[in-house]
């Protein structure tokens, strides 16, 4: 047999037991004790405990022991369980522990046949600091989240809603301190609820949890009170929007002393920012930064990215754009210098509302519906205003047409009556939304559609009036099958239709339900169909109106229109059978199985007005060079066309898919070229500047020399001189060659590298001798060039419900990443080329390409367009230029020898050859310390920076030693 071996810890000298913990306690005695012990077996056994039995298993003494462990009289042997105030943990593996070691939590519940559930959570103290391992210590910890909730809930009822509450505890508050905390069944802990509730649940859910967070974190900064140990342990959520708050015995509140430095080690979340760098911002900051990584996690599925040891914003968190409204915010938020974050969760609550505000709200959606009420203003007044014409079209529960004349022209007045919509106040922003696109469709007058002439709200109906069209629509033409309808005919209906949708939708609009009865055609015009019911509408309920035979299976409005047009030209050619519908059904393939199906119309359209080129000669242009890929020059539809380039002395030769500029020299003979790519979507802005054209049929052919000798005819031709001595130069600030700038990398014919290469090798040796105040002022000059520039696709809309116009655009230079607090003004070039202001960017809602203008010039209906299509805008922000003042002041300053030490470009110029050298009675970092409240290693640095000569620099992460150092040089005697 084994003998039990036991140490103790035995002192010969008098000494205080008081700092050992209770765990260890009972084996620390002194000597008199130890001896005193060992006399007496009695009292041995009462110090050290008995020895085992040395009997059989089967004598009464092991059977007494053995019947306690196997606590079964029959059946099957199950270990006992201990309970903690009636429950008992439900599994042996905890669901959360603290990284020390320090705690550990289970789930539990009770013993009843319907259970209650709860969260155990079990001490472990001998892992703690040896400061709290004693019974004083544990005092400190034990049972303090119990003071925090009795505190929170005598002080606040809405803190009583958000707290988990608690449901028993040890009431010895020994070494195995145990806690039960209360749990619903549908409430998850955020570190589970990530992998199951939100993974399903929808932007509106995951939003409306993250303001929840807030609301209970702002309960407790209302009573005073800091959680302090905001993560994913502590953060219970419940869909749709109940979030709970725990582990509060971390927590920071008035008159209730303060655990200081130790409070750290029951923190899960690792330390924060201004922990390294001692710039505390309090603790309501501090909750604010946790709260705002855990909404990460809630709003984008993922923690913020660490790579510095602390969470960080990084907008490519959000690469989809999915909450882009809210990237402010998290920047704020999540800040590293606390004074930058809101101050508590009140004002970051506000914040994020406003962020995630529904628009149009109600009173917007009021304020809009007012402005479609005019003169007219219920449906007799409509009625007496556009009498009925002969028999009415439709009139049932929801919806009423009929034909009307008025000042001489045929009208067709559609109503939508209040049984249409339902609940107002729900379908109000659709309704709104609605008028708004009729407006927006009456300002721009579509070709190929009826003319809208009103839009009115009547505050119990919906109105639009528009022209009539009297044609067949394509349903009854195709059902009928008139002779005229021919293959030719058919070929042009497609062609037809295709274009008029093609020209829809880069006035960026979509008809979404197009079918044979939508669209009006003319037996004697069969290439000018007319598409009706270009807006129709419908409640929220029943969602977009939509014909499936003619919708594909995804895709939205617009990629409906294609499926349409494709659908209606192999219902046109079923029975057809001839190269010409062969190449159609062929296209319509090609546009559906295409990359992003459905996306564009070209190529039926190309398709539908193909013929087969008639035999002619034309003449053949033989382009040789070295450089360029080999290979003919598609024309477009068999010509080329012509233009200048708009400031180099060249001209462009463009194909249906590429073109050629040729260089010039000054006596306008051909000496190089490149061939780039030209993007189908800017051929209709070229065709503006193109002044002629050339039939012809130009290949490229490799050879060893560049001879361009067959383009010197082309250089005698009138139009051709004529555009050539036009050729302007730049303006100062604008870009060169825009129309080309795309394909500015595209290989020429003499290789720009082999020059390059040359002149580099034949310019001399740099010396190092750099004038630094040429170069400083030719730097800051360049920056003023620096221009933030593009163009209008379309022309500028005015919309009503903001008060803004709206503008496709095309950005060509800089970017739009303005500060949402800055001015930025857009100016606009007038015809004798200069630069007018006309608004405002409107920073909120504008993005590279779509921009807001605030006009300085009142709407007037009928007025031309605030920007025409093609037009040029620049962007002048007011921050950025009062920086560029500043620094270009400051190096005039400089430069100038004007400021405070005149000496300093001289300090900065690496010709004079000056050295950092540290004076010899530095300061007192213990003074430094003192004297900023900082810490000893930034007390060090700054000493050692304010003994440096001539020039110091200073860097580094946000914190408070820069800003002293810069307090201490101005404040200094």
């Amino acid at each position: 047999m084994v003998p039990k071996v036991q140490g103790v810890v035995v002192l010969t000298g008098s000494s205080d037991l008081s700092g050992i913990a209770e765990s260890e306690l009972r084996s620390v005695m002194p000597i008199a004790a130890f001896t005193s012990a060992l006399k007496s077996v009695p009292k041995r056994i009462q110090t050290f405990g008995a020895a085992p039995p040395d009997t059989p298993l089967t004598d009464q003494a092991w059977r007494d022991q053995l019947s306690k462990f196997f606590n079964v009289t029959k059946g099957v042997f199950a270990p006992g369980r201990r309970l903690y105030g009636g429950y008992y943990a439900s599994s042996s593996l905890p669901v959360f522990e603290h990284p020390e070691g320090v705690y550990a939590e289970f789930d539990a519940s009770d013993e009843r046949s319907s259970p209650t559930l709860g969260v155990l959570r079990l001490w472990d103290f001998t892992k703690a600091d040896p400061r709290f391992q004693t019974e004083a210590g544990r005092g400190q910890i034990a049972g303090r989240e119990q003071e925090v909730i009795a505190y929170l809930r005598d002080r606040s009822d809405d803190c009583d809603e958000v707290i988990v509450d608690s449901r028993a505890r040890d009431p010895d508050y020994g070494p195995q301190y145990w806690e039960v905390y209360d749990r619903r069944r549908r409430l998850h802990r955020l570190l589970d609820a990530a992998g199951t509730d939100l993974a399903e649940a929808s932007r509106g859910d995951r939003i409306e949890l993250a303001r929840q967070l807030l609301a209970s974190v702002n309960a407790l900064h209302l009573a005073e009170a800091a959680h302090l140990d905001l993560g994913q342990h502590s953060i219970w959520l419940q869909r749709p929007s109940t979030v709970r708050l725990s582990h509060l015995m971390a927590a920071s509140y008035p008159d209730v002393r303060s655990l200081g430095e130790a409070r750290f080690q029951f923190l899960s979340n690792g330390r924060l920012p201004e922990d390294e760098f001692g710039d505390d911002g309090g603790p309501k900051r501090r909750d604010v930064f946790l709260a705002a990584c855990a909404m990460h996690r809630i709003l984008l599925g993922a923690w913020p990215a660490a790579a510095n040891g602390w969470a960080e914003w990084d907008p490519a968190a959000d690469a989809a754009g999915e909450f882009e409204e809210l990237h402010g915010w998290f920047e704020r938020a999540m800040a590293w210098e606390p004074g930058v974050r809101p101050a508590d969760a009140a004002e970051a609550l506000a914040e994020f509302n406003a962020a995630t505000a529904v628009r149009p709200t109600p009173a917007e959606v009021l304020a809009g519906l007012d402005r479609y009420r005019g003169k007219i203003r219920s449906q007799i007044q409509l009625y007496a205003a556009y009498p009925p014409e002969g028999e009415v079209l439709l009139d049932d529960e929801t919806r009423a047409r009929w034909r009307s004349r008025r000042d001489g022209r045929e009208l067709l007045v559609k109503l939508w009556k209040r049984e249409a919509w339902g609940d107002q106040q729900r379908e109000g922003p659709r309704i709104l939304d609605f008028l708004d696109r009729v407006a927006e469709l009456r300002a721009a007058e579509p070709e190929g559609c009826p003319k809208v002439v009103d839009a009115m709200w009547l505050g119990d109906a919906i109105v639009m009036v528009q022209e009539w069209i009297d044609l067949p629509d394509l349903a009854q033409v195709m059902s009928g099958r008139p002779p005229e309808f021919d293959e030719e005919g058919r070929l042009a209906l497609v062609a037809g239709l295709a274009d008029r949708v093609e020209r829809l939708h880069e006035l960026r609009l979509a008809h979404g339900d197009l079918k044979p009865s939508n669209v009006l055609v003319d037996k004697s015009a069969w290439g000018g169909p007319m598409l009706v019911d270009l807006v129709d509408f419908a409640p929220a309920g029943e969602g977009d109106v939509v014909s499936r035979r003619y919708a594909p299976e995804v895709g939205g409005r617009y990629e409906r229109d294609c499926f349409a047009v494709t659908r209606i030209a192999e219902e046109l050619l079923e029975d057809v059978s001839t190269p010409a519908a062969a190449r159609v059904r062929e296209a319509v393939e090609a546009i559906r199985l295409a990359e992003v199906p459905n996306a564009t119309l070209l190529p039926l359209l190309d398709a539908a007005t193909h013929r087969e080129p008639e035999p002619a000669a034309v003449e053949r242009i033989t382009l040789l060079t070295p450089h360029v890929s080999a290979g003919a020059l598609l024309p477009d539809e068999g010509r080329y066309f012509l233009r200048k380039a708009r400031w180099r002395r060249s001209l462009i030769v463009r194909g249906a898919c590429e073109e050629i500029e040729v260089a010039l020299d000054p006596s306008d003979q051909p000496v190089s070229f490149e061939r780039r790519s030209v993007d189908q979507g800017r051929i209709r802005s070229l065709a503006r500047a193109e002044f002629g054209h050339l039939e012809a049929a130009i290949v490229v052919e490799k050879s060893d020399t560049t001879d361009l000798r067959q383009l010197a005819w082309l250089m005698e031709r009138e139009d051709v001189k004529l555009a050539l001595s036009q050729a302007s130069t730049p303006r100062e600030g604008e870009v060169d060659e825009p129309d080309g700038s795309a394909e500015r990398e595209a290989p020429r014919s003499e290789p720009p590298e082999d020059g390059l290469v040359e002149a580099i090798a034949a310019s001399p040796q740099p010396t190092g001798d750099v004038d630094v105040a040429r170069l400083w002022q030719a730097l800051i000059e360049a920056e003023g060039e620096l221009i933030n520039e593009g163009q209008a696709i379309g022309d500028a809309v005015f919309d009503g419900s903001v008060n803004l116009y709206r503008l496709e655009f095309d950005l060509v230079g800089g970017s739009l990443d303005f500060n949402r607090a800055d001015r930025v003004l857009v100016e606009r070039e007038d015809r004798n080329g200069n630069w007018r202001p006309i608004g405002h960017l409107d920073l909120q809602r504008s993005k590279s390409d779509s921009i807001w203008i605030d006009s300085f010039r009142p709407h007037q209906r009928g007025a031309p367009p605030l920007v025409e299509q093609g037009q040029e805008l620049r962007f002048r922000s007011w921050m950025e230029q009062k920086s560029l003042d500043r620094r270009r002041a400051a190096v005039r300053r400089i430069v100038e020898r004007s400021s405070r030490v005149r000496n300093l470009i001289d300090i900065l110029d690496p010709r004079a050859g000056l050295l950092p050298r540290s004076l010899p009675d530095r300061l007192d970092p213990a003074r430094l310390k003192e004297l900023y409240d900082l810490n000893d290693e930034q007390a060090a640095a700054l000493s050692a920076a304010l003994s440096t000569r001539p020039l110091v620099l200073t860097q580094g992460p946000p914190g408070r030693a820069k800003r002293s150092s810069s307090r201490h040089w101005c404040m200094r005697p």
